[in-house]
């Protein structure tokens, strides 16, 4: 289910003004795709006012108790973010693109385990990057059954993001925002659910190292932000429009 939050103008305006423009790398390479799964508007929304943000988080690295990880697939999220009743507000649908990325790690007594990370949930809005990511650890084998967790949809694990490092980068002639985004301030819980009544919950938890405190966890990643205006289409910054706006020499 859709869910609307109101969020800050500061926010959106420090992330997306504020930069500096500077090559974009070469393997995010934007497309309409980005914008696939833009949030409907509410039926009386002025499409003038309301902007589609495409958020790619790539190259993910994480550290949750002992399991330290590079992520491998990225994480796309698509918001909406214009005004309801004169207040900004963000429409979330959630994390994209189902399960982010899938490893396996060897638990004693049962064997190599596959682990992957499952979004919960709808992001929380704030600006342009949200202000929480909620997510589950699947953990799979046929001796754990299918309901092996650390993290639930009632108590997930909750990123709130770090910005730094924002600039505007260019791909062709496709402005990106970018930015990196990072969390060492969220806690991890142990494992639920694994085996008939939970026989094996202790066993992940000594390979997982979890339940592991605030402080002991980390995660980071980079980034990619692009806008479409509901009304007008793509409107992130390009090339050609710091050009006509560049002062005269």
């Amino acid at each position: 289910m859709k869910t609307v939050f109101r969020v800050a103008v500061a926010g959106a305006v420090v992330t997306g003004v504020l930069v500096a423009p500077v090559a974009a790398r070469a393997d995010y390479q934007p497309s309409d795709a980005d914008f696939a799964s833009c949030p409907a508007l509410p039926a009386d929304a002025v499409k003038l006012f309301w902007n589609c943000v495409s958020v790619n988080l790539d190259k993910g690295r994480f550290k949750l108790g002992a399991l330290d990880q590079t992520l491998t697939e990225s994480i796309p999220i698509t918001v909406a973010v214009g005004f309801v009743d004169g207040k900004l507000t963000t429409i979330s649908s959630g994390l994209g693109g189902g399960s982010s990325s899938s490893f396996g790690i060897d638990v004693p007594l049962i064997g190599t385990i596959s682990v992957s990370i499952e979004p919960v949930g709808s992001v929380g809005g704030g600006g342009l990057i949200p202000t929480s990511l909620p997510f589950k650890i699947h953990l799979s084998h046929w001796l754990l059954g299918s309901g092996c967790y650390i993290g639930t949809d009632a108590a997930p694990i909750v990123i709130k993001p770090q910005i730094t490092n924002p600039r505007i980068e260019f791909s062709g002639w496709n402005g990106i925002l970018r930015a990196d985004v990072s969390d060492t301030t969220f806690a991890v819980p142990g494992a639920t659910g694994c085996g008939l009544g939970g026989l094996f919950n202790g066993a992940v938890n000594a390979a997982a190292g979890t339940p592991s405190a605030s402080g002991s966890n980390s995660l980071k990643f980079d980034a990619h932000v692009r806008l479409r205006n509901y009304q007008l289409g793509t409107i992130t910054p390009s090339l050609g429009m710091l050009a006509n706006a560049a002062p005269a020499t």
